[in-house]
């Protein structure tokens, strides 16, 4: 057996690297727990005294690992919502009034929406708190899914243990 027949690929990293923005340099998030977690959920179905505790192991570690991604993605919106007000105050105080007075147009906040909407700069920052907002979201599942697993798994030991029932026979599709 050489070492790609191995049902276990040592050495495998999951990462995701968030682009530098605004100076800040780019952020790299490992998902390499929560690959290997979400690679063995199908055995978290069968558990048994034998693997609960390596699947157990397995599933909190990648929880923790989403969780700690999770904290770094929020701590980015919070910092590209910064900047995003810098930049927005910079454009209306030093371009939105002389703008409106060569264009002839009266202050609104509709005109103000437009005149931010058309700098680049705005632009990138918004698009960076919505990608990073639907990267939390992501984040935000697959923690909910590796807690909801654990709590599944620790369900069917307690069952098992409790009444020595055996779960694997009365597997449902």
């Amino acid at each position: 057996m050489n070492k790609d027949e191995l049902p276990v690929k040592f050495g495998v990293t999951k990462e995701f690297l968030i682009p530098e923005f605004d100076g800040r340099p780019a952020i790299n998030l490992s998902f390499t727990n929560n690959y290997e977690a979400e690679r063995r959920m199908v055995e978290a179905r069968v558990v048994n005294g034998a693997t609960y505790a390596d699947l157990e192991m397995i599933m909190l570690n990648g929880e923790s690992e989403m969780r700690t991604n999770h904290s770094q993605v929020a701590y980015e919106i919070t910092r590209s919502k910064k900047t995003l007000e810098r930049i927005k105050s910079e454009y209306i105080i030093d371009e939105y009034v002389p703008f409106l007075r060569e264009s002839g147009l009266k202050d609104s906040t509709i005109v103000k929406n437009a005149f931010l909407n058309k700098k680049e700069d705005y632009i990138a920052a918004q698009d960076r708190i919505d990608f990073l907002t639907a990267l939390e979201s992501l984040i935000d599942g697959k923690i909910k899914v590796l807690n909801n697993v654990s709590r599944v798994m620790k369900k069917e030991m307690d069952l098992q243990i409790r009444s020595a029932f055996n779960g694997n026979k009365y597997i449902s599709k």
